[in-house]
């Protein structure tokens, strides 16, 4: 995992790539999150050109919408 987020009580696993659209990438990006088992959100911050989604309980978010707007990951909250 590349970043545990904290504040207060809250908690999110982040995990950054470059590039998910290779499935076996994605899959062991996905895995590395999933050995989690404390229950806070899981998120992984790649370049997906705007595309946002879930996989496996598993946040995939658009690395540049989060640089121009830092409050980007809380809507998907």
């Amino acid at each position: 995992i590349d970043f545990v987020a904290k504040k207060a009580d809250r908690q999110m696993n982040i995990q950054v790539c470059a590039d998910v659209s290779d499935p076996s990438t994605l899959k062991r990006e996905i895995r590395s999150l999933l050995e989690i088992k404390n229950g806070y959100p899981k998120i992984i911050l790649s370049n997906t050109h705007g595309q946002n989604g879930t996989l496996d309980g598993v946040l995939i978010l658009d690395l540049t919408s989060w640089l121009q707007d830092p409050q980007f990951i809380h809507r998907w909250l």
